[in-house]
């Protein structure tokens, strides 16, 4: 694994804890962001690695905050499977992407993503939370009352992704004008 890719790693992972411990706007974080990017620049096992990873660290960081009276919310409940396979399906859509990273397919695959996680994470809270009966309008009333989440989600998500694939281009471009000027 070169050095560009651990720091890839390294970075994703430093992003989507801080992320997600410090205060923010609830799902207002760069996790689905940093799941798409690590799909479409690290290969495909890795990148799925590098989101979930990120996303469990965050939860188990969180849980114990939370055990430490410092969170009012724990970082795990039952129906949180789901959760992870939603970030491992906005990595295999930037996984998609590989080699056509566009604006275009950063800003498709941005709004998939979020669309996919709200879809997968709140089927999670109607199957496993209690709250709403095990129907149709209750999966109904779930995925209404999670709307001003997936607001707060998908503005979170088009606000980290271009700062991401865009510092990652930044980065490219400054360390080829720096090669050239040798």
């Amino acid at each position: 694994m070169s050095k560009k890719v651990i720091l890839l790693i390294v970075a994703c992972l430093t992003i989507g804890i801080l992320g997600k411990v410090l205060p923010h706007l609830p799902n207002f974080t760069p996790m689905l962001a940093i799941a798409l990017f690590s799909g479409a620049f690290i290969n495909k096992k890795w990148g799925i690695i590098v989101a979930l990873l990120a996303m469990f660290v965050a939860d188990i960081a969180i849980q114990m905050l939370f055990v430490a009276g410092v969170f009012p919310y724990g970082g795990f409940y039952a129906g949180q499977l789901l959760v992870y396979i939603g970030i491992a399906a906005v990595a295999l859509i930037g996984f998609a992407m590989q080699n056509r990273v566009t604006i275009g397919t950063t800003i498709l695959g941005a709004l998939s993503g979020s669309l996919v996680f709200f879809i997968l994470s709140n089927l999670g809270v109607w199957a496993s939370s209690g709250m709403y009966p095990l129907s149709f309008s209750g999966l109904t009333a779930c995925y209404a009352a999670a709307i001003p989440f997936f607001q707060n989600t998908l503005v979170g998500t088009l606000v980290f992704t271009p700062l991401l694939f865009g510092g990652y281009y930044a980065m490219q471009t400054s360390t080829q004008l720096q090669t050239q000027k040798v």
